[in-house]
Order: structure tokens, then C-alpha cells, then sequence
């Protein structure tokens, strides 16, 4: 057995149709440009993270694609503001299938895990400090419905060089901005 062209046809009618997608794109476009960086839009899937889209600067058109490639929550900014929201069993269960190191400053230990959560929480976004992949920073933040429920994360995503306090200062400011700007537009 192998996949057809039909998984296209329907991950083509999942990216288009997609609500959070359509309302957040404009603003994720906007910040690519102001800010020369990645933006990225995922959704929390089972216990990953699923990117559902990818906006690059016109100066980084060569970005690669990630649209329907899972990550695990723990270890990236997208998911652990997402993580950050869940019920604390759904939590513990994604401790108890472990915490793999993808990085030396990857979270494997569950203390650790539930002291940066509650952090997220307090702070309202979260950081990736080069816990997924080497040399890559990142801040994000959720993205809640009307009803205040988490659906989606947002992150701006690039080298650590060009990621100092100052940096994602700013990024974070625009980021929550944008989040509780856009909350009361997503269903």
C-alpha cells in the first residue's frame, strides 16, 4: 500500500479551509516582514504539535516547509504554550511517554516541565531556547477562541544570534498583542 494523490487533495482542503489559518495569516505576514523572521502556526494533535502554516520574509523565501509536521509539545515555544493551557493529566501523560533530549538545553525533567508551564501561564507566552534544535530561539504565544479556550500557538522562529533579551522583548510585546487582539476573532 502507498499514499495516493488524494492525501493531497485532502491536506490541500485542510490547509484552505482552515479558520485560525485565514484570521491570523495577515498579522502572522505583517510580523515576518517587520521582524525579518519565521513566523509559525500550529495546533495541539494528540501530544504534539502540528504546524498547520509557515510564513517566511521576502528576504528568507527559501524557508523549509513544515506545514503537517508534528513536534513534540515539551521542547518547542509553539508547544509549550499550548501545553501551558491543557489539563494537568494531559500533562502527566505526555511526561510518562518521556521527555526525550533533542538538545543539551532540551526540559527532560518534569519538575522542571511544570515549573516553566506555570511560568508560560503567569507570562503569557513561552521561549524556545534552542530546546528542539541547535542554534534556533524562539517566542510564542496561544491563541485562544471567543470562549477563551487554547486552539492554536504562534511563534517568531531564527538563529539565537539574533535573539538577545532585547529581541524577545520586543517579539513577546508584539506576540501577545496580536494574541488578544486576534482571540475574540477565532470560533
Amino acid at each position: 500500500y502507498h499514499l495516493g494523490p488524494k492525501v493531497l487533495e485532502f491536506s490541500n482542503h485542510f490547509y484552505q479551509n482552515n479558520d485560525i489559518r485565514k484570521i491570523i495569516r495577515p498579522a502572522a505576514e505583517e510580523l515576518a516582514e517587520e521582524f525579518g523572521e519565521t513566523i509559525y502556526i500550529a495546533k495541539l494533535f494528540d501530544s504534539h504539535v502540528i504546524y498547520i502554516d509557515a510564513i517566511y520574509p521576502k528576504s528568507n523565501m527559501g524557508g523549509r516547509n513544515v506545514i503537517g509536521i508534528q513536534a513534540d509539545t515539551y521542547c518547542t515555544g509553539v508547544g509549550k504554550s499550548l501545553l501551558a493551557y491543557q489539563d494537568q493529566n494531559i500533562i502527566d501523560d505526555i511526561i510518562k511517554k518521556g521527555l526525550k533530549p533533542y538538545t543539551k538545553n532540551t526540559i527532560t525533567n518534569s519538575e522542571v516541565l511544570n515549573e516553566e508551564l506555570e511560568e508560560i501561564r503567569k507570562r503569557g507566552y513561552a521561549i524556545d531556547n534552542m530546546e528542539h534544535e541547535h542554534g534556533i530561539k524562539c517566542v510564542a504565544v496561544p491563541l485562544f477562541n471567543v470562549t477563551g479556550e487554547v486552539v492554536a500557538a504562534m511563534s517568531i522562529s531564527g538563529p539565537s544570534l539574533r535573539f538577545g533579551d532585547k529581541e524577545i522583548e520586543k517579539f513577546t510585546k508584539t506576540l501577545v498583542e496580536i494574541s488578544k487582539k486576534y482571540s475574540s476573532l477565532i470560533m
